[in-house]
């Protein structure tokens, strides 16, 4: 016995590596070893604690009596709780607790997207609450006005544009589609859309409808650069959401063909060929065919005559109830199927001028006999007869 002793005493312990594979949380440093994750959380584990200060008790019953001490297991629960923060205690319980709560929301949330999906008014998300609940739906009896509608727009939008803004910076190339319109208060607005790769495929991404105070290639470019947040031009986007090189991811332009957009000496595309060497700027096939079709109308006597009449049979059958309810009498009587003329003008697309074309072949026995019964009474309608006659249709 006492030669036992004696050889524990003389004996040089020293730390086995192989125990870092049993103990992942010991660690060997300047003759000492200590826990790394007890020193992690001072604030949950014993200061006093050996491993805490650190030991040079090599032995393994050291070592496994640490592990199953209570500090010790408090520490490990909170490093497990950040490496994975869903199976924390606290968050399970509340997850348990609130399940039902959470696909209340979840539906409330789904009932608001379909509300802006489909251009309804925020007034518009009561009734439809209405209508689930009374097709059984647990909807609760919370978040159920037009002001919870709107609340959960700013939360579903700031998690699309979070997403893609991630996106945005992933992309290699990018291009910028935009086109100009007039709203109904009558203001110059360019709608701004960009184009990437995702996972390979094409994806379009509306960003920003902005107001242009100058309806020229500089007020296109002074607009871009003048975005407040959450509207933010182009160049603001790429700024605001860390893209230093967004000349290099910016390789493509896409617009209508218009001048104010791909003019060589003041375009939008040449101002930004200014900053951006190498962007290749891409007209839109169907509206450079729609511009050269109306050049050659605008050049052609006949073309016009068509044009201006197409456009006097909309406004005389879209503005007067009273010329409209007649056509559709003397349809029935004729045993004629009447179509309501359409607009000629509008967004630049040449199916409009066929689908008004088209409705006037098909309803040019109607509209002509309509002229006659009240060529005496109206003079305006004498001009239209005689612009029918010149067809020869």
């Amino acid at each position: 016995m006492a030669s036992k002793e004696t050889y524990e005493l003389k004996r040089k312990r020293l730390f086995i590596p192989q125990w870092k594979n049993e103990f992942t949380w010991v660690d060997f440093d300047e003759a000492m070893m200590h826990c790394v994750i007890c020193r992690m959380f001072p604030s949950k584990a014993d200061k006093s604690g050996s491993f805490y200060t650190g030991t040079d008790n090599f032995r393994k019953q050291s070592l496994t009596s640490h592990a199953s001490s209570r500090q010790h297991l408090v520490c490990v629960s909170a490093k497990r709780v950040i490496d994975n923060p869903s199976s924390g205690p606290l968050t399970m319980l509340v997850r348990h607790l609130n399940l039902d709560a959470h696909r209340i929301i979840s539906r409330l949330i789904t009932t608001a997207y379909h509300i802006m999906k489909t251009d309804q008014p925020f007034a518009s998300f009561p009734q439809a609450i209405e209508l689930q609940q009374k097709n059984g739906v647990d909807l609760g009896t919370q978040y159920h006005t037009d002001v919870a509608c709107r609340r959960f727009a700013m939360v579903i939008f700031q998690d699309l544009w979070e997403t893609f803004l991630e996106d945005l910076k992933k992309a290699k190339f990018i291009s910028v589609l935009a086109d100009a319109a007039t709203d109904a208060s009558v203001r110059d607005l360019e709608g701004v859309y960009i184009r990437m790769l995702k996972e390979g495929r094409p994806k379009n991404v509306f960003l920003a409808v902005e107001e242009l105070h100058h309806k020229t290639a500089v007020g296109h470019r002074e607009a871009f650069k003048n975005r407040a947040y959450l509207i933010m031009t182009l160049l603001t986007v790429f700024q605001k959401v860390g893209l230093p090189d967004w000349k290099e991811k910016l390789v493509g332009l896409g617009s209508d063909g218009a001048p104010v957009m791909v003019g060589k000496r003041g375009g939008l595309s040449t101002l930004l060929r200014e900053e951006v060497p190498h962007l290749i700027n891409i007209q839109c096939l169907g509206h450079g065919l729609e511009l050269a079709a109306m050049d050659a109308i605008n050049r052609d006597d006949r073309m016009k005559k068509v044009s201006e009449l197409l456009r006097g049979l909309y406004k005389q059958y879209h503005y007067s109830p009273k010329a409209w309810r007649e056509l559709k009498a003397l349809g029935e009587v004729l045993q004629k199927k009447v179509w309501k003329p359409t607009n000629l003008g509008g967004t630049r697309w040449l199916p409009q001028v066929e689908r008004a074309l088209t409705t006037l072949l098909k309803d040019y026995p109607v509209v002509f006999a309509r002229m006659e019964n009240t060529i005496e009474t109206r003079q305006v309608h004498k001009k239209k007869l005689h612009q029918l006659h010149s067809l020869h249709l």
